[in-house]
C-alpha cells in the first residue's frame, strides 16, 4: 500500500476511491484522524482513472465572478432558528424535492460524526440544517448522485468546494439536472479531535449538538451540546476551546492552509454562507438572527435562485461588498495554520493528558520550538542540571 497523492495536497474528497474499477484504493486514517487514499499497487492496473478524477491533480486556477450577488433570509422563524445563517439552502432543497428531485448534504451519524447523505422528502432535510465543523466522510455520495442523474431526476448536491470539485471530476460530464451548491468554507477540523473532545465533555453521550447556536446571537454563535435536558456545553465560539482550535487553524486538515478553491476558483453553480457585513451596510434589517449570502455563478444557479425568491426576503447587492470585505476573507484566502499545529497533532494520542488540556497548551503557548540561541541554551542547561540532580540523588541513596 502507498499514498496515492501527497498528503499535504489531498483534500480527502474520495473521488479516486469511488472511481477505481479495481477497488484498490481505500481511505486510511492518519494519526491526526484525517482520511487519505492509499493504493494497493500490486492490484492496480495503471488504468489512470484515479488520476483523471482527482480535483487536485487536475485543478486549473480560474477566478469566477458571480453573475449575481444576493442576501436573503427565509420567512419562517422556526427554520431560521435551525439554520446557521439565513436558510437559503433549505428553500433550494425544498423546491428540488417538490419537483421530484434528490438533495445531498452533510448530516451527523449516530456517533455525532459528519457524513454525506441524501434526502427525498422535505421532512428529511432537517438533518442537513446547521453547520458541522468536522471533516465529513464522503462514502458513496458521488456514486449515488450519478445514479440519480442517469435516471433523469433532479439532484442538488451541496458540500465543500473541494468536494463539489471532486463530484464534477467523478461525473466526467455536465448534467442539465444537476445543481451544485458550495458552502463557504474556512477549513475542516479533525474528526478524531472532535471525537475526543465530545467524549470528555459528554462521557455519557449527547442527544443534540449545535455548532451554530444563536443563543448568544448570530454574530456570536456558540457550541451547544445537550444530553436530554442537561446542558453539557453552551459557550460562544470565542470562549469554547474546540471552536478556537478550529478557527485558529490548530486542528484543521493541512491542505486547508493552501486551499486551491479560494479566490472564487469555484466549480459550483451557487455558493452560500453568512453575510457578515449586514450591520455595516444594512443595519436597519439586522436583527442578529442570520442572513444568507448567495453568489450565483452560472445561469443555472441564477434560475434556481429566482425560483425561490417569493419565499424569501431578498436584496441584490454589489459583489464589491463581499470581494474586499475582511469579514469574508475565507472566500479569497486560506486559513493560516497555527504555529503549533504539528506539535498539537504529535500529542493528541497521548494517554497522559486530555484533549482539552492539549488544545489549551498548544493554542496559547508562544511556540513549539525555541526561537533563539538563548532559548536553546536554556533548554540544554536545564537538561544537564536535571541529569546531574538525578545522578547525585542516586549516589546519595547508594551511600
Amino acid at each position: 500500500m502507498g499514498w496515492f497523492i501527497n498528503k499535504d495536497d489531498c483534500c480527502g474528497c474520495e473521488a479516486c476511491v469511488q472511481a477505481c474499477p479495481k477497488k484498490c484504493i481505500e481511505m486510511v486514517e492518519d494519526k491526526g484522524g484525517f482520511l487519505y487514499p492509499q493504493k494497493a499497487y500490486d492490484v492496480c492496473t495503471d488504468c489512470g482513472i484515479c488520476e483523471k478524477v482527482c480535483p487536485i491533480k487536475n485543478n486549473s486556477i480560474e477566478r469566477h465572478q458571480p453573475l449575481k450577488t444576493f442576501i436573503c433570509r427565509v420567512n419562517s422563524a422556526t427554520i431560521i432558528e435551525k439554520c446557521s445563517s439565513g436558510g437559503s439552502f433549505y428553500e433550494l432543497a425544498s423546491i428540488t424535492i417538490k419537483e421530484g428531485g434528490v438533495v445531498f448534504g452533510v448530516k451527523f451519524d449516530t456517533n455525532w460524526e459528519a457524513c454525506y447523505s441524501y434526502a427525498e422528502e422535505i421532512e428529511e432535510l432537517a438533518v442537513f440544517l446547521g453547520s458541522k465543523y468536522i471533516a465529513p466522510k464522503i462514502g458513496q455520495a458521488y456514486k449515488d448522485a450519478a445514479s440519480y442523474l442517469e435516471e433523469g431526476r433532479k439532484v442538488l448536491f451541496s458540500g465543500l468546494p473541494c468536494h463539489v470539485a471532486g463530484l464534477k471530476r467523478y461525473l466526467h460530464k455536465d448534467y442539465y439536472n444537476l445543481l451544485t451548491v458550495e458552502l463557504m468554507c474556512t477549513a475542516v477540523p479533525s474528526p478524531k479531535v472532535w471525537s475526543k473532545y465530545l467524549g470528555e465533555v459528554a462521557p455519557k453521550g449527547a442527544t443534540s449538538v449545535t455548532f451554530r447556536s444563536k443563543s448568544f446571537g448570530w454574530n456570536r454563535y456558540g457550541l451547544k451540546i445537550m444530553n436530554d435536558n442537561d446542558e453539557l456545553v453552551h459557550e460562544p465560539n470565542d470562549e469554547n476551546i474546540y471552536m478556537q482550535g478550529f478557527l485558529q487553524g490548530l486542528t484543521v486538515r493541512k491542505n486547508c492552509g493552501n486551499c486551491l478553491y479560494k479566490g472564487f476558483n469555484t466549480r459550483g453553480d451557487i455558493m452560500i454562507g453568512d453575510y457578515w457585513e449586514l450591520e455595516k451596510y444594512y443595519p436597519e434589517i439586522n436583527d442578529n438572527k442570520g442572513m444568507s449570502l448567495v453568489l450565483a455563478f452560472t445561469e443555472k444557479g441564477c434560475r434556481a435562485f429566482d425560483a425561490i425568491k417569493l419565499d424569501l426576503f431578498v436584496k441584490e447587492i454589489p459583489f464589491s461588498q463581499v470581494d474586499t470585505a475582511v469579514e469574508h476573507s475565507c472566500l479569497n484566502h486560506s486559513i493560516q495554520l497555527h504555529r503549533n499545529r504539528e506539535c498539537f497533532f504529535s500529542k493528541i494520542n497521548s494517554k497522559r493528558s486530555t484533549i482539552t488540556r492539549i488544545l489549551k497548551k498548544c493554542l496559547y503557548k508562544q511556540t513549539s520550538e525555541p526561537k533563539s540561541i538563548k532559548g536553546i541554551l536554556a533548554i540544554i542547561m536545564k537538561s544537564l542540571l536535571k541529569d546531574n540532580y538525578h545522578r547525585c540523588r542516586y549516589l546519595w541513596k547508594g551511600k
